[in-house]
């Protein structure tokens, strides 16, 4: 994640909505080169057992930082079955700090959606080889590009063979095509990627929250829409939450000013609605199986509202 400008920037000049110095600082600047060497990545929680509960339920778990001498620690739970959210809490990003969660699904062809930064990868890959073997990853995706989404994109082509990147066409003909080491597979609108037992399904949602490449992807097995940077909130929240995701979502908008507010945005999270998802899978902060259509109207409302400001 980092500051975006907003469509309709132009016409509220007065109304400027900067990312302030104090609020987020680069990614690479939080994660020290020796991140892999001093960190931990536990092994994974499974979804709907004891310990799962526990984990899925606490928030009160002890921040980790890069700094001040303790480490980093990544955590694995399934929020879904066979749906893994990888996730590194670096308290450095932002005043209360921010989560930055990558999502495995586990099938004949295994997905992970988002590579997370390039200093990152000892640790994500870490986490990961602990739910399958690295060479075994079949498809490596991301919302947008960004190094957050996809900085470790190459260090993943390189540990496993015969790993496709799978993005929109827009997003391999603008960056892809040329960023990633193998050539990467074009992706229509809509279309469908059988991984063997679970399907995946791509959306472009241009510009939505940002990047003119910006896309969804929605497991339709269990009903998991991986959101990428839309419902961002910050602190050190639990891998799944009961409680609303809307409020947090829109003080962390207000604080970093990443969504783009466009005529198309509120429409767009509509259209995401629509397709009833039973978990919410977020970049930056804890995800959710409550209220999901919801939660999208009620961000799409709140975002048509904040342009309707905008454009007064």
């Amino acid at each position: 994640m980092r500051c975006s400008s907003t469509a309709a920037s132009a016409r509220r000049s007065s109304r400027s909505r900067e990312c302030p110095d104090s609020a987020i600082r680069s990614v690479s600047d939080c994660i020290p080169v020796s991140a892999g060497l001093q960190s931990s990545a536990q092994s994974p929680v499974k979804y709907g057992t004891a310990a799962g509960a526990a984990r899925f339920g606490s928030k009160d778990r002890q921040p980790k930082t890069a700094s001040g001498g303790a480490s980093m620690e990544t955590r694995t739970d399934e929020i879904a079955a066979g749906v893994y959210r990888i996730s590194t809490f670096i308290a450095e990003a932002g005043p209360e700090g921010l989560s930055f969660n990558q999502f495995l699904i586990e099938a004949d062809q295994p997905l992970l959606f988002h590579t997370g930064p390039r200093r990152l990868f000892p640790l994500v890959s870490q986490a990961i080889s602990r739910i399958v073997a690295l060479d075994r990853l079949r498809w490596i995706t991301f919302g947008h590009v960004e190094s957050d989404e996809c900085g470790a994109m190459n260090n993943f082509l390189a540990a496993a063979p015969r790993a496709e990147v799978a993005h929109g066409a827009l997003g391999c003909m603008v960056s892809l095509d040329d960023l990633a080491d193998r050539q990467p597979r074009r992706l229509g609108d809509g279309e469908i990627i059988d991984l063997g037992g679970r399907r995946v399904r791509h959306i472009d949602t241009p510009h939505i929250p940002h990047n003119w490449e910006a896309r969804v992807l929605f497991e339709e097995t269990t009903g998991t829409l991986f959101c990428g940077d839309l419902f961002t909130h910050t602190g050190d929240g639990p891998a799944l939450t009961d409680d609303d995701i809307v409020g947090p979502a829109l003080a962390a908008e207000s604080l970093f000013g990443a969504t783009a507010l466009t005529p198309n945005t509120g429409a767009t999270i509509r259209r995401l609605a629509t397709l009833r998802p039973q978990t919410l899978a977020l970049m930056h902060g804890s995800s959710t199986k409550m209220r999901c259509s919801e939660s999208l109207v009620r961000l799409a409302e709140a975002y048509d509202s904040k342009l309707r400001e905008a454009l007064t």
